[in-house]
């Protein structure tokens, strides 16, 4: 087993609440498993390994999302083809990832694109 894992959102330390935990981990002064920042980690006794825990790695955000707008953002290509004619490229200075960023659906951002440029759907 690996000694990390990655997340998307790093939870608060089960100990102490620090708001950002290093590790989940068995905690060998409680006998169970938990979620430590690092001084907790250190000051407990915890390790990584199989069976004893892993540290959190948090993810970037765009590597996480990066297949996930590329899908949405070719389905606000293609409604904007569909609805009007046009094409993302043809709207100049639209920043499409505060949309998707926003969770914004696909046709929502096309008509949001469409009518920042001065056209009417």
């Amino acid at each position: 087993m690996p000694t990390t894992t990655t997340v998307t959102s790093v939870p608060v330390c089960d100990v102490c609440g620090y708001p950002q935990a290093y590790a989940d981990c068995q905690i060998p002064c409680y006998s169970t498993w938990g979620n430590v920042c690092k001084p907790c980690f250190v000051r407990l006794g915890c390790k990584l390994g199989t069976g004893l825990g892993q540290e959190f790695i948090l993810a970037s955000a765009p590597a996480l999302d990066a297949k996930r707008y590329s899908t949405w953002f070719n389905e606000v290509c293609r409604s904007m083809q569909h609805f009007c004619g046009m094409l993302p490229d043809d709207i100049d200075d639209y920043n499409y990832g505060d949309d998707f960023a926003a969770g914004k659906t696909p046709v929502a951002a096309m008509r949001s694109a469409v009518e920042a440029a001065g056209f009417v759907l």
